[in-house]
């Protein structure tokens, strides 16, 4: 491939200070895909993916302030479930589904992993304080990394880090619960939390719970690139 690969980002929405809408992307993402040597391209929901792909070499699914509705895993809401987006999680799920038919390379990162995940046959555990897990939310800025997370060798985690330890940041109060036979469990962290999936039957698959854009370490987003690049 003689030009950059071309990675979309899904984008959330929002509204203008006047009311208008408008998309939402943090900056970080777009940074990372760029220091990686990608070329990014802002993916707005309400779109058929089949529209988007075709112009693709790679997918970054991203992270928000929402949950996915519990039915897409087969439970009751919890209590402490937080704001759901059905539009956004309709459109992501569309487009994960058309890009692993094409095994086209992807990277979920904290809420995108969640979703890899589920669309994958794993369950989720609604509200980690509620299942004894704490500190995954943490409140100094995510730019700085809280606790530490174990990967499994061999994985494309590990050899993208070069490290089988790596500290990450922690924004999350939900996490994946039961494991399906489609996923590996890559990172894992102290408190027995998964951290990292990937799906082996696919070229790259890969999702974090943590957000390496926002802590400068772009390995995932180094190594999605080395395989968007791939033709």
């Amino acid at each position: 491939m003689n030009r950059k690969p071309r990675i979309g980002i899904t984008c959330d929405t929002t509204q203008t200070a006047k009311g208008f809408p408008a998309l939402l992307l943090e900056n970080s993402y777009v940074d990372a895909v760029k220091m990686a040597g990608g070329l990014p391209f802002l993916l707005a929901p309400e779109i058929d993916p089949e529209l988007y792909l075709p112009h693709l070499d790679g997918l970054v699914i991203t992270g928000g302030a929402f949950d996915i509705d519990p039915a897409h895993y087969g439970q009751s809401p919890s209590p402490n479930l937080g704001a759901i987006k059905h539009t956004r999680t309709d459109f992501e799920t569309a487009l994960i589904k058309a890009a692993l038919h094409r095994d086209m390379p992807m990277l979920g990162i904290c809420g995108g992993m969640q979703l890899l995940g589920v669309l994958a046959r794993c369950t989720m555990i609604q509200h980690l304080p509620d299942h004894g897990s704490h500190g995954h939310e943490q409140t100094i800025s995510k730019t700085l990394p809280t606790h530490q997370v174990k990967l499994s060798p061999g994985s494309h985690l590990q050899r993208a880090y070069g490290l089988e330890k790596i500290m990450v940041n922690s924004t999350h109060h939900q996490a994946l619960d039961q494991i399906s036979a489609q996923v590996l469990v890559s990172g894992v962290s102290d408190d027995g939390i998964i951290e990292a999936i990937e799906l082996p039957a696919y070229r790259f698959v890969v999702g974090v719970q943590w957000h390496p854009e926002a802590l400068g370490a772009i390995a995932p987003y180094e190594a999605l690139i080395r395989n968007a690049g791939r033709v």
